[in-house]
Parts: C-alpha cells; sequence; structure tokens
C-alpha cells in the first residue's frame, strides 16, 4: 500500500513537473547561481558536451 502511495505521489510530481515545464526553465534561467549549478551538470555530461562543442566550432557555413 505505501508503495502505491509513494508512485502516485511521484507520478503525480512528474505531472507536474511536465505540465510547467517552461515555468521552471524560466525560473531555473532566471535565477544566476540556478543557471551557474545547471549549466556545470549539463555540461559533465559527456554526449552533451561533445555535441554542443562540436556544433559550436565546426567549421560549416551554416
Amino acid at each position: 500500500m505505501l508503495i502505491f502511495l509513494l508512485l502516485g505521489v511521484l507520478g503525480a510530481g512528474i505531472f507536474f513537473m511536465y505540465q510547467n515545464r517552461t515555468k521552471i526553465m524560466k525560473f531555473v534561467i532566471s535565477v544566476d547561481i540556478l543557471r551557474k549549478i545547471s549549466t556545470r551538470v549539463f555540461m559533465n555530461i559527456p554526449g552533451v558536451r561533445e555535441k554542443f562543442l562540436a556544433s559550436t566550432f565546426s567549421r560549416s557555413a551554416t
């Protein structure tokens, strides 16, 4: 019974975050320290960092 309650609360939280994802992102971007922390976290993900650096420093004329 407790597992179902926890799964329900977790599901409701995920649903709330999905419904308000733009507001959450605007809030994270507007707060300086959260922006710095989120940038560090995402740049520590190897695939994200490599793709970002490849697209930023590519020599194509697009």
